[in-house]
């Protein structure tokens, strides 16, 4: 550190032949580059703090803007997907997550043939899928799948999605499916309990049912490049139900059982019991009433309803 002059030290030594006094008793010369040097570290330490200054300057602008727009940092940090609505701290893989879905009030369809507007679904809540069954009276396809596994891709692109299956699906059957994770023990409760239950091994694997919910074949695996083979199997299956099914419709339709259809084309097999105030009870083949809005139904069945004379209210139940 260069001492700062004072009268009381004195020169720091003899002055320099020719050079002008100062009033420190210094030479002029010294005395300049002295205060050059102290000019030059003045500038430095002004400098350096500047330099300080400017980075937390731009750490709370960089903050601010972050703040005020959150999708400037999702290139540079993922952001966490919201909690459920029934959050409990308990986290679960993707796969389990998605296999929620199996739990959901109103069951999500999947379309066999998106190019038809009509197209036959894929019901993904198999309870869903037995109660319809039962209340159309058509036989039920379970199949058990995986989008990790080949054959069950070969399967669903060379079969499961061709105009073919969606007509022969419109016609005859109700159709599930259940999709497994690779991994086990990512499948959700119900999945491994179906599973279990029907003590199905391996993927693709399809269950044929009868609409009382009994099974009637195990059609397990398929070949890659054979889907006229599969499909032809499938029906050997299916039709055979499908006429005993028909058969015991017949007989139930002297008993006044028809199948009552809604504004959306879906079907009720059942035996009309009365109607009122807006209000239609219908009962199935197995003793289930269903008290439907008169409205609903379609307008053939409508005029049907209405030619019979009304009994007061209908009951809710």
């Amino acid at each position: 550190m260069i001492p700062l002059p004072t009268r009381d030290r004195g020169p720091p030594h003899d002055p320099v032949p020719g050079s002008e006094p100062s009033v420190y008793g210094w030479p002029l010369q010294s005395q300049r580059r002295c205060g050059e040097r102290l000019r030059q570290r003045k500038v430095g330490l002004s400098f350096s703090t500047l330099m300080r200054f400017h980075r937390i300057i731009a750490v709370i602008f960089l903050a601010w803007v972050l703040r005020a727009d959150p999708g400037r940092a999702q290139d540079s940090a993922p952001v966490p997907p919201p909690p459920s609505p029934t959050d409990n701290g308990v986290r679960v893989g993707e796969e389990q997550a998605r296999a929620y879905a199996i739990e959901t009030p109103v069951p999500q369809r999947v379309p066999v043939y998106p190019d038809d507007p009509q197209s036959a679904l894929w019901e993904v809540d198999p309870r869903v899928a037995f109660a319809r069954a039962q209340r159309e009276q058509r036989p039920l396809l379970l199949l058990f799948t995986a989008d990790w596994n080949p054959r069950s891709l070969k399967l669903s692109e060379e079969v499961f999605a061709t105009k073919s299956f969606n007509e022969f699906v419109k016609q005859h059957v109700v159709i599930c499916y259940l999709n497994y994770p690779r991994n086990q023990t990512d499948a959700h409760d119900l999945l491994r309990q179906w599973k279990e239950r029907f003590k199905v091994m391996g993927f693709p694997n399809l269950l044929v049912f009868d609409p009382e919910g009994n099974v009637v074949r195990e059609i397990a695996g398929y070949t890659s490049g054979k889907p006229v083979t599969y499909f032809n199997q499938l029906k050997e299956v299916v039709m055979p139900v499908v006429a005993a099914t028909e058969e015991r419709k017949a007989a139930m339709r002297k008993k006044g059982y028809r199948d009552w259809r809604n504004r959306e084309g879906k079907t009720l097999f059942a035996h009309f019991v009365r109607w009122g105030g807006g209000l239609v009870t219908l009962r199935g083949v197995n003793g289930e009433a269903w008290t439907i809005q008169l409205a609903t139904l379609s307008d053939a069945d409508r005029v049907l309803v209405e030619s019979f004379p009304p009994v007061g209210e209908a009951p809710g139940g």
